[in-house]
């Protein structure tokens, strides 16, 4: 069944440009109003997940007008899907799926006209699984898994990101996410693969949190600038440019009592380090993260 538009038979927002998906925020706000409405007009009837494993794990579906309606994949966002779990006492949002993963639906899809069932939105919540972090030297650093169905998962890297990766770290009491990776780094895990059709192990995520390293900021004239380092294994390593974004480089200077991060490179601005590189497969020291917090005395 094609795509329910949200606009004359409804009232409510749709894309700008609607031979588009809309944008990350516009979905937000779709399915916010959408919410809204369905509560006022249903209020015993409470979005759900279906075809999951538990209540917080599953094909997005929302009732109005007297039936359940699914969520087109092509704009469903982590944004999107973390206000869904939370509104479902189910935690954050894990990994998020816009191809069916749980089954196609029935009933109108909204979101974006021309959507099918086959683009049925669907989200797996962090109250849903077990999670673990493997292979990386302490509980906060390494590959992601999650226990499902009787069996360990990892997550793929395409679909893995530094907000979902902070949330998890936070999660499991090991401070903010410095560093991800979707490409295997903490080796290949083994059982599915979650998150998006087609991921091979070779793409697994992993993630370094906070509290699995000593950090510092090194060559910037002052503690809270530099070069960023983090003690690992015995040995410091530098963090790839590739990798690096003002979010964790925000995380980086709260956790050193810094501040916030005013600005980011990726290209030695403080000079090259030494020792491994993290991050990102195949970058060199040419690509080191730096990091101007703003608290500290910058003055040359």
């Amino acid at each position: 069944m094609p795509a329910t538009p949200l606009s004359a038979a409804s009232g409510f927002i749709t894309s700008s440009h609607p031979e588009t998906p809309p944008s990350p925020l516009e979905m937000t706000a779709i399915v916010c109003q959408y919410l809204s409405v369905a509560f006022v007009t249903d209020r015993d009837k409470k979005p759900r997940l279906v075809n999951g494993s538990s209540r917080c794990a599953g094909r997005v579906e929302l009732f109005s007008d007297g039936q359940w309606h699914t969520v087109c994949g092509a704009a469903w966002n982590n944004h999107t899907a973390d206000n869904m779990c939370k509104e479902l006492g189910c935690g954050f949002a894990l990994s998020v799926s816009g191809d069916a993963q749980f089954g196609e639906g029935s009933g109108p899809v909204i979101g974006q006209s021309g959507c099918g069932h086959e683009t049925d939105a669907g989200v797996l919540c962090s109250e849903s699984v077990e999670l673990r972090l493997v292979n990386g030297g302490s509980r906060c650093a390494g590959r992601v898994e999650l226990f499902s169905d009787g069996q360990w998962h990892t997550v793929c890297g395409a679909a893995w990101n530094i907000h979902t990766a902070d949330n998890m770290c936070k999660e499991l009491g090991c401070g903010s996410a410095l560093s991800v990776s979707g490409d295997a780094q903490f080796g290949e895990g083994s059982g599915p693969v979650i998150g998006q059709s087609g991921c091979g192990h070779e793409t697994d995520a992993g993630v370094l949190c906070s509290e699995s390293v000593e950090l510092r900021l090194v060559n910037g004239g002052s503690r809270c600038a530099g070069r960023v380092e983090l003690f690992s294994d015995g040995q410091w390593h530098t963090v790839c440019g590739a990798a690096w974004n003002i979010h964790t480089a925000d995380n980086m200077c709260k956790e050193l009592g810094c501040g916030s991060a005013l600005s980011v490179s990726g290209d030695a601005q403080f000079g090259e380090g030494s020792g491994p590189v993290i991050g990102q497969s195949g970058c060199g020291h040419e690509t080191d993260g730096g990091v101007l917090c703003s608290a500290g005395d910058h003055r040359a």
